[in-house]
């Protein structure tokens, strides 16, 4: 793959592994995983969107399942420990698939994006003095699937799965008895979240965190607000969307909602994206901001003519 100027780079680290998947417009991406102790290399064309499972396991969507031609959205497992070659393919180095419940006939899966923040063996800085931080295994995949309705517009849905469900299945799976594929009834009802996607970008990737997600409520008749949904095990509330999908999914979450600060307090236009952090989240307008420190601990600003952003508890 040639390097351009019209290229998205997606990283992914955990302990000693380093995974970067290269986008290239007009090209097919191409995922390099690297273990930059032992150098062991491997690298696919095959794989368009992936975050880390574990250390070693590497969690790819596709929408296509290549035997049958058809337009099918999967989860892929991949152990890049035991593959003995460099090319990664789907079709031999998985170790198992994971179902998604069939879409309605009036549609067609075209793309599939996963997301997740902070990586499987990241700990909490020890000089920042917090009492308390997001523990390791709560960690939620947000999974965006786009369909392609019979009029050509492109609509798409989030699948919430927590990586401690995705995990069960692995250890579980009968040593050396070939590929496992794990049907939507069996995984998906009674542990994920089916939504249909408030809006994200595709550009500041970090709309999930641990267990937490924010969006941006966008309005013409009303203040700019910001949601925050919690899927920690605590929370009851549930809710699915049936517009596509009609299989029930029992994930409880949360909901926090906020006004943000009118565009004139900030002598800038409304907010565009938003991020999440551990306790905090980040709103923010344009794009390729120089960060900035604030004096003020609760609160910093991209220092550009075309973005601003500020930090608040939420």
């Amino acid at each position: 793959m040639q390097l351009t100027s019209e290229m998205d780079l997606s990283l992914q680290v955990s302990g000693n592994f380093l995974g970067a998947l290269f986008i290239v417009q007009h090209d097919t991406p191409e995922l390099v995983a690297w273990n930059w102790k032992t150098s062991k290399r491997h690298s696919s064309r095959e794989i368009a969107t992936f975050v880390l499972l574990t250390s070693h396991l590497l969690l790819v969507g596709t929408v296509m399942n290549e035997a049958t031609e058809v337009t099918e959205p999967r989860l892929f497992v991949l152990d890049t420990s035991k593959s003995s070659t460099i090319k990664l393919t789907l079709t031999s180095d998985y170790i198992c698939v994971f179902g998604f419940p069939p879409f309605d006939l009036a549609v067609s899966p075209v793309k599939i994006v996963i997301r997740s923040d902070r990586s499987p063996e990241r700990k909490p800085d020890p000089e920042a003095g917090t009492p308390f931080s997001i523990a390791r295994g709560q960690r939620l995949f947000l999974i965006t699937t786009w369909v392609e309705e019979k009029n050509k517009k492109q609509v798409s849905y989030d699948l919430f799965a927590p990586a401690n469900i995705l995990l069960s299945y692995v250890p579980a799976l009968p040593p050396r008895t070939g590929r496992h594929a794990i049907n939507w009834d069996a995984w998906g009802p009674t542990g994920t979240c089916f939504l249909k996607s408030p809006p994200h970008s595709d550009v500041w990737t970090r709309y999930v965190f641990g267990s937490k997600f924010v969006s941006l409520v966008r309005s013409p008749k009303a203040s700019q607000g910001a949601t925050a949904l919690g899927f920690e095990k605590d929370n009851v509330r549930h809710v699915n969307d049936t517009t596509v999908v009609e299989d029930k999914v029992s994930l409880p979450y949360s909901i926090t909602t906020g006004t943000l600060p009118p565009p004139g307090s900030l002598g800038q236009a409304t907010f565009t994206d938003a991020m999440r952090g551990e306790d905090t989240i980040c709103l923010i307008k344009g794009s390729h901001p120089n960060l900035i420190r604030h004096p003020s601990p609760t609160a910093f600003f991209y220092c550009s003519l075309t973005a601003t952003a500020i930090v608040f508890g939420f």
